[in-house]
């Protein structure tokens, strides 16, 4: 095989704590639609396709660079009496943007929308449907240009202290929301990573995990960086998410730990969505005083107006648990734009908008 053909969306850096033996060569897994754990299964298999950044080799080579550079600190990160530094948190923020962005499940998620897109209006222009080799090539020019876009969540570390493991997937770097879940308010729109609210979780080791959080609304108790848990349901709260969030596969280093794999992978398939995006179609009604109303209306009839509108919205599956060491912070605060891009950040406010301060009561 050609040098570098085989390129991962979830590089072996990241799997390597939850190999078999932490060797980085054989790994347990649960494959979702088979419904049964594969003993062993070769690394080099996982999270790959060929050429899956392009043969011309530049995103890879750019990536390599960046994960030479965590995987380096993730020793360091993982080895008894680490304490989260500013620099680290930076560097955590950073890999988990990149592998919220850059994983099959969130290229196929984009051509999958766009193809119903193509499908419902009868066709769209030449060039608008996308590969998923294109729609990786657009996250990761995203990544690039704008890295800092979860720089201002905080940092945690979480120590598992108990006999069950944290498990990883083939789409580790979940986002999740809930506040967004749980406030009627943001029923009719879509969150991202920019909105308020935003948690961004990534497994580091069957023994640690990473959160990002929003620190306006929420709050971790934490000493130098690290807060601990010593239940199991807590361990589950943070595995189903993963269940929830990959594309085929879960992992796991411990081969005796394959029936709680199995009975956590049935549990939470019921909350697995078939869909990452609802995609809603508009026609023009009227325009007066400079006002234009648009009206909801079916595809098909969306199909016949010369002015309509298509507005897509992500979802975000419900857990059926929330882990409880995420508390709600009293007196949290969200930013209203008052308009489809929703709830922001204080951090995340577009500088040539208005927004007003809205405090929220959980």
């Amino acid at each position: 095989m050609p040098a570098n053909k085989s390129q991962h969306f979830v590089p072996r850096c990241q799997l390597r704590p939850f190999t078999v033996g932490c060797d980085n060569k054989a790994i347990n897994l649960f494959n979702l639609k088979l419904g049964k754990p594969i003993r062993g299964a070769p690394v080099k298999n996982q999270c790959a396709g060929d050429y899956f950044y392009g043969d011309d080799l530049v995103l890879e080579r750019r990536l390599q660079t960046f994960e030479g550079h965590y995987a380096s600190r993730l020793k360091v990160i993982l080895a008894p009496g680490y304490k989260l530094t500013t620099d680290d948190a930076g560097l955590l923020k950073a890999f988990w943007l990149l592998q919220y962005l850059r994983t099959e499940a969130a290229a196929r998620a984009e051509v999958e929308l766009v193809a119903q897109i193509d499908k419902d209006t009868g066709g769209l222009p030449p060039g608008y449907l996308i590969s998923v080799k294109d729609a990786v090539q657009t996250a990761m020019s995203i990544f690039f240009d704008h890295p800092d876009a979860v720089s201002d969540l905080s940092v945690r570390l979480v120590r598992n202290r108990t006999d069950r493991s944290f498990i990883s997937s083939d789409n580790p770097a979940v986002m999740t929301n809930r506040w967004h879940l749980t406030d009627r308010r943001t029923e009719l729109i879509g969150p991202g990573v920019h909105s308020a609210g935003m948690t961004g979780l990534m497994p580091l080791s069957p023994d640690v995990i990473c959160i990002l959080y929003d620190a306006d609304l929420y709050r971790i108790d934490h000493s130098s960086g690290w807060a601990e848990i010593q239940s199991t349901h807590e361990v589950d709260a943070f595995n189903e998410q993963q269940v929830l969030h990959c594309q085929a596969n879960l992992y796991f280093r411990r081969w005796e730990e394959r029936e709680n794999v199995r009975s956590l992978a049935e549990t939470a398939a019921r909350g697995r969505l078939s869909r990452r995006f609802d995609v809603t179609y508009a026609v023009f009604e009227h325009e007066k005083a400079g006002v234009v109303t648009f009206r909801a209306v079916s595809a098909e009839e969306a199909r016949g107006h010369q002015r309509s509108m298509v507005h897509t919205q992500m979802r975000l599956p419900t857990p059926t648990r929330w882990p409880s060491l995420i508390k709600w912070r009293p007196g949290g605060v969200v930013y209203d734009s008052r308009s489809g891009s929703g709830y922001m950040r204080k951090h995340t406010r577009d500088p040539q908008g208005a927004y007003e301060k809205v405090r929220v009561r959980n």
